[in-house]
């Protein structure tokens, strides 16, 4: 039954150890054992060449905190605990040698309530990965505020090199940094990997003061938080309404939000906000999120109102530009009356490649006709499982030159046409696979004119239709399906005649006493 991994006079001769593993120790308790008689008052234990150390499983330790200020590990670069149980503080308060720390990953730490203190935070200049995850009992990553002198002065550096942080499972988590701290600080700017997820009682991932501070963030992952409604709290604007624009998060590629049902939006203010280099955005599942960006022009500061009764419902509207966004996923949120509305000279997504749309079940068209000439390098458009659709491309009497080259439509009961205007004429030059599935009132392609080079077929299921043209497709694809949806509902009539003839067959042999069954 190991209790401790050195007595005090075996650590002492470790000086060259350079890594440390611990793993499944059900009655482990300390990692180093000292006796009163063995250390001085003032004798320090220092592993001066350990750069790794992993405890893991480790159900009975008891240390108030791992490190005690007696023992200290300078050049330690990663540490990683799991399932620790009986830390309630990783560092003693006077412990500031972290300086050399740069991945810090914990994990099931039950009685842990943070993981620093807002006064050895300073020191953790070259941490660069934090992970924290499956920590019960956690309220905030630090602990405390710093003192006035410091805000005054402006003199902090909080995590200068910090690159990646991922939290989980955290479920008492009601915020995970300091917002006056991050305001005044010159750290995280170097930030690029940003992941949250159920984080349950979390209302928001940053306010508008300290936003701006996060200036090379590249990815950013909200997943599963109930309470949280926004990402950015409070009103953008401040200096940047001088100039009349914001960019928030500048340098932003990556950002997906999922199941986030109480979001109500992204942001809120009144200018018009750019992500110049998000390629990637994916909205799944946030139920009441009705507008991208809440416009406060009309409300003053007042964000508290409903944003559904002050606005139309549209997801983007042209305050918000994605210069750069190749890939949009809209799945499930059912909150949405409009995808988006854009004026027709916009510009918003113009480098748009790729559009999936899936649950909308309260829109019944997908774009207009001046977004979709907007769409000039759209190249694959899914559209799945919306109930009401009826068309997916809405009005218009222009000509226009999609560069579509995959079409799928599936499990749209009210869809009747891609287009039901006849004045416009669409030339898919580059389109060469539509599939269509489940449409059971699609009766045509498109009422205007048509022409489709390259197209190699309509798919149904894993049949191939063609005759000729799109059209003609369509139409024998909706006689095959119409046609098989009323031998359906004959076969169904014939099973249930026949099992009432049946019924009346038994009846009668057991009036007759010739029923053999038992």
């Amino acid at each position: 039954m190991l209790k401790n991994l050195f007595s005090f006079s075996v650590a002492k001769g470790l000086r060259q150890l350079e890594e440390i593993r611990v793993s499944s120790c059900e009655n482990m308790r300390e990692l180093i054992k000292v006796e009163k008689e063995e250390m001085g008052e003032d004798d320090i234990l220092e592993f001066t060449q350990l750069r790794f150390l992993e405890l893991k499983g480790l159900p009975k330790f008891n240390g108030m905190w791992l490190f005690d200020k007696k023992v200290l590990f300078p050049a330690l670069e990663n540490l990683y605990l799991n399932s620790v149980n009986g830390i309630k503080r990783i560092w003693h308060d006077d412990q500031l040698l972290t300086v050399s720390l740069t991945s810090l990953q914990v994990h099931c730490c039950s009685e842990l309530k943070y993981v620093f203190t807002s006064s050895m935070v300073e020191s953790f200049v070259n941490l660069k990965t934090l992970v924290v995850g499956d920590c019960d009992e956690m309220e905030d990553i630090i602990e405390g505020i710093l003192g006035g002198e410091e805000r005054i002065n402006n003199s902090i550096s909080v995590f200068p090199k910090l690159d990646s942080v991922a939290l989980y499972n955290l479920l008492n988590l009601k915020r995970w940094h300091d917002d006056q701290l991050l305001t005044v600080s010159c750290g995280v700017q170097n930030l690029t990997h940003l992941e949250v997820s159920n984080c349950h009682k979390l209302k928001c991932v940053f306010t508008s003061s300290m936003v701006k501070s996060f200036v090379n963030l590249k990815t950013l992952k909200v997943r599963h938080c109930n309470e949280m409604e926004d990402i950015i709290e409070g009103i953008l604007g401040g200096e940047e309404r001088i100039n009349n624009s914001i960019k928030v998060f500048p340098n932003l590629t990556v950002l997906v939000l999922t199941d986030l049902p109480s979001l109500k939006r992204f942001c809120c203010g009144i200018n018009p906000v750019e992500f110049p280099f998000l390629g990637k955005l994916e909205i799944r599942k946030c139920r009441v999120l009705s507008a991208f960006h809440f416009d406060t022009a009309s409300i003053g500061n007042n964000i508290s109102l409903d944003p559904s009764i002050l606005q139309p419902q549209y997801l983007f509207s042209a305050k918000f530009t994605f210069p750069n966004l190749h890939q949009l996923t809209l799945r499930w949120n059912v909150g949405v009356k409009e995808i988006w509305r854009l004026v027709p000279s916009s510009t918003s997504f113009q480098n748009l490649v790729a559009l999936e749309v899936e649950g909308y079940h309260g829109i019944i068209k997908i774009i207009t006709h001046s977004t979709a000439k907007s769409l000039v390098h759209l190249e694959k458009m899914r559209i799945e499982n919306c109930q009401e659709i009826e068309e997916i491309v809405g009005g218009g009497d222009d000509d226009d030159d999609p560069q579509l080259k995959i079409l799928k439509l599936q499990s749209l009961p009210k869809l009747e046409s891609f287009c039901s205007s006849r004045h416009y004429t669409f030339d898919f030059l580059s389109l060469e696979w539509v599939y269509v599935d489940d449409c059971p009132n699609m009766k045509t392609f498109s009422h205007g004119e048509l022409n489709t080079p390259f197209l190699h077929g309509v798919r149904l299921k894993w049949n191939v239709r063609w005759e000729g043209n799109l059209n003609s497709a369509i139409q024998q694809i909706f006689r095959e399906e119409s046609s098989m949806v009323e031998e359906s509902e004959n076969s169904w009539e014939e099973s249930e005649n026949s099992e009432e003839d049946l019924s009346d067959l038994c009846k009668k042999q057991r009036r007759h006493g010739t029923w053999e069954g038992n």
